[in-house]
Protein backbone atom coordinates (compact mmCIF):
# COMPACT_ATOMS: atom_id res chain seq x y z
CA UNK A 1 0.00 0.00 0.00
CA UNK A 2 1.19 3.38 -1.07
CA UNK A 3 1.38 6.18 1.52
CA UNK A 4 -0.47 8.51 -0.41
CA UNK A 5 -2.54 5.69 -2.85
CA UNK A 6 -5.49 5.11 -0.49
CA UNK A 7 -8.13 3.88 -3.24
CA UNK A 8 -7.36 0.41 -2.56
CA UNK A 9 -8.36 0.52 1.41
CA UNK A 10 -11.94 -0.43 2.76
CA UNK A 11 -13.31 2.85 2.77
CA UNK A 12 -12.42 3.31 -0.75
CA UNK A 13 -13.31 0.02 -2.13
CA UNK A 14 -16.29 0.99 -3.07
CA UNK A 15 -15.57 4.22 -4.79
CA UNK A 16 -13.55 2.44 -7.29
CA UNK A 17 -16.95 0.38 -8.38
CA UNK A 18 -18.03 3.58 -9.48
CA UNK A 19 -19.09 3.55 -13.22
CA UNK A 20 -20.41 6.86 -13.86
CA UNK A 21 -17.43 9.25 -15.64
CA UNK A 22 -18.29 11.73 -13.19
CA UNK A 23 -18.81 10.06 -10.06
CA UNK A 24 -15.37 8.39 -10.90
CA UNK A 25 -13.29 11.94 -11.49
CA UNK A 26 -15.12 13.29 -7.85
CA UNK A 27 -13.55 10.57 -6.48
CA UNK A 28 -10.26 11.37 -7.89
CA UNK A 29 -10.30 14.98 -6.46
CA UNK A 30 -11.90 13.76 -3.25
CA UNK A 31 -8.37 11.60 -2.71
CA UNK A 32 -6.50 14.72 -3.36
CA UNK A 33 -8.88 16.66 -1.09
CA UNK A 34 -8.03 14.33 1.96
CA UNK A 35 -4.78 14.11 1.60
CA UNK A 36 -4.31 18.03 1.99
CA UNK A 37 -6.02 17.48 5.64
CA UNK A 38 -3.01 18.21 6.89
CA UNK A 39 0.10 20.82 6.02
CA UNK A 40 2.20 19.64 3.54
CA UNK A 41 5.55 19.57 5.33
CA UNK A 42 3.36 17.44 7.87
CA UNK A 43 1.96 15.10 4.86
CA UNK A 44 5.34 14.81 4.20
CA UNK A 45 6.83 13.24 7.33
CA UNK A 46 3.76 11.28 7.79
CA UNK A 47 4.76 10.20 3.91
CA UNK A 48 8.57 9.36 5.25
CA UNK A 49 7.32 7.67 8.15
CA UNK A 50 4.95 5.44 6.60
CA UNK A 51 8.03 4.28 4.39
CA UNK A 52 10.19 3.54 7.24
CA UNK A 53 7.32 1.63 8.71
CA UNK A 54 6.94 -0.72 5.61
CA UNK A 55 10.77 -0.81 4.95
CA UNK A 56 10.84 -2.92 8.30
CA UNK A 57 7.68 -4.46 7.87
CA UNK A 58 8.63 -5.96 4.42
CA UNK A 59 11.56 -7.21 6.07
CA UNK A 60 9.76 -9.46 8.53
CA UNK A 61 8.00 -12.23 7.56
CA UNK A 62 5.25 -12.45 10.26
CA UNK A 63 4.39 -8.60 10.09
CA UNK A 64 1.46 -7.27 8.14
CA UNK A 65 2.15 -4.00 6.44
CA UNK A 66 -0.96 -3.00 6.29
CA UNK A 67 -3.97 -2.95 8.16
CA UNK A 68 -1.45 -2.28 10.57
CA UNK A 69 -1.66 -4.45 13.80
CA UNK A 70 -1.34 -2.85 16.98
CA UNK A 71 1.47 -5.31 18.71
CA UNK A 72 3.18 -5.88 16.01
CA UNK A 73 3.66 -1.87 15.65
CA UNK A 74 4.29 -1.30 19.47
CA UNK A 75 7.24 -3.91 18.44
CA UNK A 76 8.29 -1.19 15.51
CA UNK A 77 8.29 1.47 18.19
CA UNK A 78 10.80 -0.55 20.60
CA UNK A 79 12.76 -1.16 17.16
CA UNK A 80 13.02 2.79 16.65
CA UNK A 81 13.33 3.30 20.68
CA UNK A 82 16.28 0.75 20.20
CA UNK A 83 18.16 1.74 17.49
CA UNK A 84 17.40 5.59 16.98
CA UNK A 85 17.08 6.33 20.33
CA UNK A 86 14.60 9.88 19.50
CA UNK A 87 11.46 10.24 21.22
CA UNK A 88 10.11 12.57 17.94
CA UNK A 89 10.64 9.30 15.64
CA UNK A 90 8.30 7.57 17.69
CA UNK A 91 5.65 9.90 18.08
CA UNK A 92 5.31 10.56 14.24
CA UNK A 93 5.56 6.83 13.64
CA UNK A 94 2.04 6.74 15.92
CA UNK A 95 0.77 10.32 14.46
CA UNK A 96 1.63 9.13 10.62
CA UNK A 97 0.19 5.26 10.87
CA UNK A 98 -2.53 6.50 12.79
CA UNK A 99 -3.29 9.22 10.10
CA UNK A 100 -3.25 6.95 7.31
CA UNK A 101 -5.34 4.21 9.30
CA UNK A 102 -8.00 7.11 9.57
CA UNK A 103 -7.91 8.06 5.53
CA UNK A 104 -8.55 4.35 5.11
CA UNK A 105 -11.53 4.31 7.28
CA UNK A 106 -9.98 2.38 9.82
CA UNK A 107 -9.52 2.85 13.80
CA UNK A 108 -6.56 4.79 14.59
CA UNK A 109 -3.14 2.42 15.98
CA UNK A 110 -2.82 5.57 18.48
CA UNK A 111 -5.98 4.43 20.41
CA UNK A 112 -4.92 0.93 20.67
CA UNK A 113 -4.21 0.34 24.50
CA UNK A 114 -0.74 -1.51 23.83
CA UNK A 115 0.15 1.39 21.63
CA UNK A 116 -0.35 3.71 23.70
CA UNK A 117 0.84 2.65 26.73
CA UNK A 118 4.04 1.95 24.64
CA UNK A 119 4.16 5.37 23.60
CA UNK A 120 3.96 6.40 27.17
CA UNK A 121 6.81 4.94 28.43
CA UNK A 122 9.08 5.12 25.16
CA UNK A 123 8.09 8.95 26.10
CA UNK A 124 9.80 8.70 29.38
CA UNK A 125 12.29 6.68 28.47
CA UNK A 126 13.48 8.68 26.10
CA UNK A 127 12.93 12.32 27.66
CA UNK A 128 16.03 14.39 27.45
CA UNK A 129 15.69 17.58 29.64
CA UNK A 130 14.59 20.57 28.12
CA UNK A 131 17.70 23.48 27.14
CA UNK A 132 16.12 26.89 26.88
CA UNK A 133 17.76 29.51 24.96
CA UNK A 134 18.73 33.02 25.68
CA UNK A 135 15.81 35.12 25.31
CA UNK A 136 16.62 38.04 23.32
CA UNK A 137 16.32 41.38 25.43
CA UNK A 138 15.78 45.41 25.03
CA UNK A 139 19.04 45.34 25.85
CA UNK A 140 20.93 42.97 23.02
CA UNK A 141 18.89 45.03 20.24
CA UNK A 142 20.30 48.28 22.13
CA UNK A 143 23.96 47.30 21.94
CA UNK A 144 23.29 46.12 18.11
CA UNK A 145 21.79 49.56 17.17
CA UNK A 146 25.06 50.99 18.89
CA UNK A 147 27.21 49.03 16.94
CA UNK A 148 26.31 49.81 13.72
CA UNK A 149 27.99 52.37 11.29
CA UNK A 150 26.61 56.31 11.48
CA UNK A 151 24.97 55.85 9.24
CA UNK A 152 24.55 52.27 9.49
CA UNK A 153 25.55 50.15 5.88
CA UNK A 154 22.47 48.82 4.22
CA UNK A 155 23.12 45.50 5.40
CA UNK A 156 23.68 46.90 8.90
CA UNK A 157 20.03 48.69 8.13
CA UNK A 158 18.72 45.21 6.66
CA UNK A 159 19.58 43.44 10.04
CA UNK A 160 18.70 46.39 12.07
CA UNK A 161 15.52 46.36 10.62
CA UNK A 162 14.66 42.74 10.67
CA UNK A 163 15.85 41.86 14.10
CA UNK A 164 13.65 44.89 15.82
CA UNK A 165 10.35 44.04 13.65
CA UNK A 166 10.74 40.15 14.56
CA UNK A 167 11.06 41.97 18.25
CA UNK A 168 8.14 43.74 18.02
CA UNK A 169 5.92 41.53 16.71
CA UNK A 170 6.89 38.15 17.88
CA UNK A 171 7.31 36.94 14.32
CA UNK A 172 8.73 33.55 13.95
CA UNK A 173 11.85 33.50 11.62
CA UNK A 174 9.63 31.68 8.54
CA UNK A 175 7.04 34.30 9.16
CA UNK A 176 9.88 37.15 8.77
CA UNK A 177 11.67 36.30 5.41
CA UNK A 178 8.26 35.61 3.96
CA UNK A 179 7.40 39.06 4.28
CA UNK A 180 7.67 41.73 0.89
CA UNK A 181 7.55 45.34 0.66
CA UNK A 182 3.91 44.94 -0.28
CA UNK A 183 2.87 43.49 3.03
CA UNK A 184 3.88 46.70 5.02
CA UNK A 185 1.79 49.45 5.23
CA UNK A 186 3.92 52.63 7.06
CA UNK A 187 1.90 55.38 9.00
CA UNK A 188 3.12 58.09 10.91
CA UNK A 189 2.73 56.56 14.30
CA UNK A 190 2.32 53.03 13.23
CA UNK A 191 3.25 50.22 10.89
CA UNK A 192 0.57 47.47 9.71
CA UNK A 193 2.52 44.13 8.71
CA UNK A 194 0.27 41.30 6.36
CA UNK A 195 1.49 37.80 7.49
CA UNK A 196 -0.22 35.63 4.77
CA UNK A 197 0.63 32.48 6.73
CA UNK A 198 1.56 31.12 9.67
CA UNK A 199 2.63 28.08 11.71
CA UNK A 200 -0.61 28.96 14.20
CA UNK A 201 -2.84 29.73 10.76
CA UNK A 202 -3.57 26.54 9.70
CA UNK A 203 -6.33 27.82 6.93
CA UNK A 204 -4.05 30.48 5.58
CA UNK A 205 -6.34 32.98 6.60
CA UNK A 206 -3.85 35.74 6.73
CA UNK A 207 -3.04 38.37 9.88
CA UNK A 208 -2.35 41.92 10.05
CA UNK A 209 0.27 42.75 12.56
CA UNK A 210 -0.14 46.82 13.87
CA UNK A 211 3.62 47.79 15.31
CA UNK A 212 3.41 51.56 17.11
CA UNK A 213 6.22 53.88 16.48
CA UNK A 214 8.19 54.21 19.89
CA UNK A 215 10.99 56.81 19.26
CA UNK A 216 13.88 54.52 20.60
CA UNK A 217 16.90 53.31 19.02
CA UNK A 218 15.40 49.87 18.44
CA UNK A 219 12.26 51.25 17.13
CA UNK A 220 11.00 49.26 14.12
CA UNK A 221 9.01 51.91 12.11
CA UNK A 222 11.89 54.06 12.06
Amino acid sequence: LSPIDIRGTPAWGSLATLQDPELRGLADSLVGTVLKSRAPSTTNKYIYAIERWRRWASQKEEIVEFPVKDYQFALYLQHIADTVGSRTAVEEAVNAVSWLHQLSGLTGVADSPLVKATLAGLQRQLAKPTIKKEPVTVEMLQKMAESAGCPPTLAESRLLAMSFLAFAAFLRCDELIKLRCCDIKLHADRMVVLIESSKTDQLREGAEVVVARVGTKTCPVA
